[in-house]
């Protein structure tokens, strides 16, 4: 008896899993799309850069930076960073876009923080899209019409610098690094 009840709990405590998992279909989504190897070649700087490479920002003083959202030189982003896709194969889509990733500045996708071993605070990195306005961490840039063909070359044109973003900028090493994502 003692069994038939346990058994019968179990298979009832089963039956209310089974059933409190059930629920109606709302609707479907397909996904479709093309998988293709048509891609350009990717370079910083110049046509033989590689695709990893350093920007100098250069050495910045503290004085150049006149209060929270003060940009050295008082440019959003003055230093030239150049992707250059080249090469790009015929059927390779004819606009590109880049997105930026790295590590937010105390959670905001605006700014790129500094790496923890540098020493420089109260600052952070800004980067600009090709027509010069704010390109957040995360966000497709505008996209940029690509000359396809072998012997091609397209010259994306970013730039980066240094943004205050605490009322006390302690001078030091400065540095950071960002992923990048083409786009096509």
């Amino acid at each position: 008896m003692k069994r038939n009840i346990i058994s019968a709990a179990l298979l009832a405590s089963c039956m209310m899993s089974v059933a409190g998992n059930a629920a109606a279909v709302d609707g479907t989504v397909n996904f479709t799309g093309e998988i293709g190897d048509a891609s350009c070649t990717v370079n910083i700087g110049s046509a033989t850069g590689g695709n990893n490479a350093t920007v100098n920002l250069g050495k910045v003083p503290v004085s150049s930076f006149r209060g929270v959202g003060s940009t050295a030189a008082d440019a959003v982003g003055n230093t030239a960073l150049k992707i250059i896709l080249s090469d790009c194969p015929t059927g390779t889509p004819t606009t590109a876009s880049l997105k930026f990733d790295g590590q937010y500045y105390e959670g905001d996708n605006n700014y790129l923080a500094l790496n923890s071993a540098s020493t420089a605070t109260g600052v952070a990195i800004i980067l600009s899209d090709t027509d010069s306005s704010h390109l957040p961490l995360g966000v497709r840039s505008k996209p940029v019409t690509l000359t396809v063909g072998t012997g091609t070359t397209n010259t994306l044109n970013y730039k980066a610098g240094y943004i205050q973003r605490k009322s006390t900028i302690t001078a030091g090493s400065a540095n950071s690094s960002a992923t990048f994502t083409i786009n096509y």
